[in-house]
């Protein structure tokens, strides 16, 4: 793996852990609070930077069906981010989620999850 590469998987797997703190945050307390805002932030961030490198780094077509996913839930994680900030900045801090944002933020951090699966599992097994 090329040094531009393994700085995009050092980048996405920070990305991991702040988008999963976050959502962590979202589904415990089931409020948009700074931290989730924070933390969701942080990991699109990071998450696009990603990219940005195994794009760089790579040999390969821009559209390969693992970089095809990572786009699709990187397109995810940025809908949850701006419906959690949407949510926040009209009903504030101290307000419950919906339910609807609730199972949406689940499901988009469990797809990017098993893309991020797919990635390690298509660089292991090379």
């Amino acid at each position: 793996m090329n040094p531009i590469s393994m700085i995009g998987a050092f980048l996405i797997t920070f990305s991991l852990l702040s988008f999963g703190y976050g959502i962590n945050l979202l589904q415990r307390f089931k409020r948009a609070k700074k931290g989730v805002l924070w933390f969701l932030s942080i990991g699109l961030l990071l998450d696009v930077s990603a990219i940005f490198c195994m794009i760089l780094g790579s040999r390969n077509s821009l559209f390969t069906l693992h970089g095809l996913l990572g786009y699709l839930a990187a397109l995810l994680m940025f809908i949850d981010l701006v419906l959690v900030w949407m949510f926040y900045r009209k009903r504030g801090v101290g307000i419950q989620i919906d339910k609807s944002l609730y199972w949406y933020s689940g499901l988009a951090y469990g797809f990017w999850v098993v893309v991020y699966i797919v990635g390690l599992l298509l660089v292991i097994l090379k």
